[in-house]
């Protein structure tokens, strides 16, 4: 029996067909084999586990590519160029020559009368952040370059970028070719679908699920009034936000909740993800099913009420967030099928609408007593002990929105360090009314860096004073 093809030109075989379809994996093991002999099997899969145990971000898939790589499997057909893989490009160099995916595009962008854009591109060996300048901008343009594309790129310079790491840069003299190129690992393999655990503050690329949106605010900010627009994500087990400023709202203006997107060039910071220009958002499917996965939440505390509901401070994984529901148990966790996440007061509320029965505890990622040496400015909605220090007397302020608040600030000390903190609403009595010297326990603060550098406690209507007692 012959194969058939539908209208698109798409082979498809019969149904009793005996062909087995390989895997990319699989096809490129095959060809590591021929190269280098079926009796060194076990030296190429102790050479895998090596490479992921590196890079814990590194597939299997990827680390194929790379040991393929490395023994010359994949034969170069543009002999007469010399191609650089991206994971060795250093600044400094001229007339490079790479072949890669692009993983995001940005722009075209302004600085002054300058144009340029940025691209994120990745190979089998790394992945950097481009910049493409004046006449190679204009050509980008007319070939309608897209995510997954893969690109022969000649005669781009190389510089180091203000964060230390290496750029790749197209002026006047380089020239974009489109080409196929199947030995480029697919598009979604470049992006990961859990946090790394190496130092934040560098750039990323992942794949996650939107749960929560928010609609787009102004705050102010040293005198000037600021877009703003959030979004909760869901990578693998774990719920990470992420926000987006100014100019960088347009983003997500055509995003939906339940969209799995494809995010390059992000920054992870203050335990959430931050969209810098070089950040680029694309949907791996706009029909795809918009259903939100169900959420497993333990219910910490009660903060609060709203109407005939009380709002509950919960853990979702290691993240933290409100709840608002006629009753739940504190310490229980449920499993929450149906629900909506709402963005108001500059907090995540999760509204429930079908839980399941209660369910053990599940808390064994989240840490919510800090000592005071373990504080950090990224922490927020967290519990710590010590000692009230010296205070100011209560006073009111004005709020944002003209209402006027009771204010206290004090000193907190555990004795091996003292921290600045400051109190605002119905906190700053209780504070006011306990004496100085006592201990306490603060839970559900918020931890700031000041402009001066150093770290200060905030308490606010959602924090909780409790005083301990001595014996």
């Amino acid at each position: 029996m012959q194969n058939s093809k539908d209208k698109t030109g798409t082979v498809h075989q019969p149904e009793d067909s005996k062909v087995k379809i390989l895997s990319k994996e699989e096809e490129i093991l095959i060809k590591i084999i021929k190269k280098i002999g079926e009796e060194r099997r076990e030296e190429i899969e102790k050479r895998i586990t090596q490479l992921i145990g590196e890079n814990p971000r590194l597939t299997r898939l990827g680390a194929l590519y790379l040991i393929g790589e490395e023994l010359g499997v994949f034969e170069a057909s543009r002999a007469e160029e010399y191609v650089v893989p991206l994971g060795k490009l250093v600044g400094g160099l001229n007339n490079v020559n790479v072949v890669c995916r692009v993983l995001g595009t940005r722009g075209p962008l302004k600085s002054g009368s300058t144009e340029y854009a940025y691209m994120r591109l990745g190979d089998n060996t790394g992945v950097v952040s481009a910049i493409v300048w004046s006449e190679p901008l204009r050509k980008m343009a007319d070939m309608n370059i897209l995510v997954g594309d893969v690109l022969f790129i000649k005669e781009a310079y190389t510089k180091e970028g203000v964060d230390g790491k290496t750029e790749l840069h197209l002026g006047k003299n380089a020239i974009i070719k489109k080409i196929e190129d199947a030995d480029i690992q697919p598009l979604e393999a470049f992006f990961k679908e859990e946090l790394p655990t190496e130092k934040r503050g560098f750039e990323l690329d992942v794949k996650a699920k939107i749960i929560g949106l928010s609609d787009e605010f102004a705050i102010d900010l040293k005198r000037e009034t600021t877009t703003l627009r959030e979004a909760l994500l869901l990578m693998g087990k774990r719920i990470l936000g992420m926000t987006a400023w100014r100019e960088h709202v347009n983003l997500l203006k055509s995003l939906m909740p339940g969209q799995i997107v494809l995010i390059s060039g992000a920054k992870y910071v203050k335990r959430s993800l931050s969209i810098t220009p070089k950040t680029c958002i694309v949907p791996i499917d706009a029909t795809t099913d918009l259903s939100l996965p169900e959420l497993k939440i333990t219910i910490l505390d009660i903060v609060g009420s709203k109407d005939s509901d009380n709002i509950y401070i919960i853990a979702c994984s290691d993240y933290v967030l409100f709840a608002k529901h006629p009753n739940l148990e504190l310490g229980k966790s449920y499993l929450v099928k149906k629900y909506e996440l709402i963005y108001e007061d500059r907090k995540w509320l999760l509204v429930p609408f079908e839980l399941s029965e209660k369910l053990d505890a599940d808390v064994q990622n989240l840490q919510t007593t800090y000592t005071l040496r373990e504080l950090s400015e990224d922490l927020s909605y967290v519990c710590v002990e010590g000692r009230v220090g010296i205070k100011t007397p209560l006073a009111t302020q004005k709020s944002k929105s003209g209402e006027e608040i009771e204010t206290l600030n004090f000193w907190l000390s555990d004795g091996e360090r003292n921290i600045y903190s400051r109190v605002f609403g119905k906190n700053a009595a209780v504070l006011n009314n306990i004496p100085e010297g006592s201990k306490v326990r603060l839970k559900w603060i918020k931890v700031r860096k000041t402009r001066f550098g150093s770290l200060e406690v905030i308490l606010d209507d959602v924090s909780k004073v409790e005083r301990l007692k001595e014996d």
